[in-house]
């Protein structure tokens, strides 16, 4: 398992803990990073994608666009979604409201379905092998 693909699990683990405990907030917030290191280490296996240029979240955002939504090699919803879970995660993070419950569950749900996907696509495109441990 590389090391952004144990961040992401890490990352949905806590978001779903957090749900259950009532933290929506919380759960948005690492909903949201659970996406994010799933997919910086989808777009490592990008030939010319360096790890160091794809830490910032408009970087993430904008390469995943090119490189896997536009293409169709990942779903539209999958690029609208990573935008709306950054968004929910800015609020949870900056706002003075916060994430309602319902929401924060469509975040992780969300979360997980992206995860999912791009750890696939990450095992087609890299080889299973090389990602296991």
């Amino acid at each position: 398992m590389t090391d952004l693909r144990a961040k992401s699990a890490e990352a949905l683990a806590a978001a779903r803990l957090l749900l259950n405990a009532g933290d929506a907030d919380g759960a948005a917030n690492r909903a949201y990073y659970a996406v994010f290191n799933a997919v910086r280490d989808l777009l490592a296996t990008v030939e010319g994608v360096d790890l160091a240029t794809i830490k910032t979240h408009r970087t993430v955002s904008r390469l995943f666009s090119e490189a896997f939504v536009k293409t169709g090699r990942m779903p539209a919803h999958h690029g609208r979604e990573l935008h709306r879970l950054f968004e929910a995660r800015a609020v949870a993070d900056y706002d003075l409201a916060s994430v309602g419950l319902d929401e924060a569950r469509r975040d992780v749900d969300m979360a997980a379905e992206i995860v999912a996907a791009a750890a696939l696509l990450t095992d087609s495109r890299r080889g299973p092998s090389e990602d296991t441990p």
